[in-house]
């Protein structure tokens, strides 16, 4: 979204586009990234290809430290399940994002908060 990695993608020779649901950060696309998490969607966006690099960014507002007790509550186990429908959409997404990576045979990254990926409790599919 704020196009940082981009613009060094494009400087050495890369094609990019770029996804985020703030309109203030003007991406190429003005849509939630959660949108795009099939080969079908993102061929679509890509010139009918399948990028070699992905840099994901999900929504970690749910999960920061200043909103963690808003949004989520901690269980025995210690996972922190969502309280609030935000909560539940960005766990969802998030479940998403990472299932479509298990399928996914480029290079990726998954940019979070510290309490973010590794603290909840998604439904991960394996291959």
């Amino acid at each position: 979204g704020s196009k940082i990695l981009s613009k060094t993608f494009n400087q050495h020779g890369w094609d990019t586009v770029t996804i985020d649901n703030n309109p203030d950060l003007k991406a190429d696309i003005c849509d939630n990234v959660y949108n795009y998490l099939s080969d079908e969607s993102i061929k679509s966006i890509c010139n009918g290809k399948i990028p070699e690099v992905i840099w994901a960014s999900p929504d970690c507002q749910t999960y920061s430290v200043a909103a963690i007790t808003k949004h989520r509550y901690q269980t025995i186990e210690g996972h922190l399940k969502p309280k609030t429908e935000y909560g539940k959409f960005c766990d969802e997404g998030n479940t998403k994002l990472v299932n479509y990576f298990k399928h996914y045979n480029g290079l990726y990254f998954i940019e979070n908060k510290k309490l973010s990926l590794e603290n909840i409790s998604i439904q991960v599919s394996t291959r």
